[in-house]
């Protein structure tokens, strides 16, 4: 059986979850940007606060979060979130968490 490694993860979830989280992100931080326009004060800021916020997040996530899941995230299928699914979907399709691990 194969398990997946540490890097084959965070490549994963790099692939899978990078083009949306992206695409919010860059359409939050245009919001931000054409708040700069504004004339009152309190917009002008809160712009500010979104540009940065955005930025932050995107460089904390590209060059902090997927390091450390490299060097320190779960092998193997631990923290897999596989078996919580079918245990929602429950045996009859539509049931719902029926508790337990």
């Amino acid at each position: 059986a194969d398990q997946p490694t540490r890097e084959l993860k965070s490549r994963d979830a790099l692939a899978r979850m990078g083009p949306p989280v992206f695409a919010a992100a860059m359409t939050t931080l245009s919001t931000g940007l054409v708040m700069f326009g504004c004339t009152f004060v309190f917009f002008f800021q809160f712009g500010t606060i979104l540009v940065l916020t955005m930025l932050y997040s995107i460089l904390t996530s590209l060059f902090f979060f997927l390091p450390l899941t490299n060097a320190a995230g779960p092998t193997g299928r631990c923290c897999s979130l596989a078996p919580l699914s079918t245990k929602w979907r429950g045996a009859g399709g539509g049931g719902g968490f029926r508790g337990g691990c």
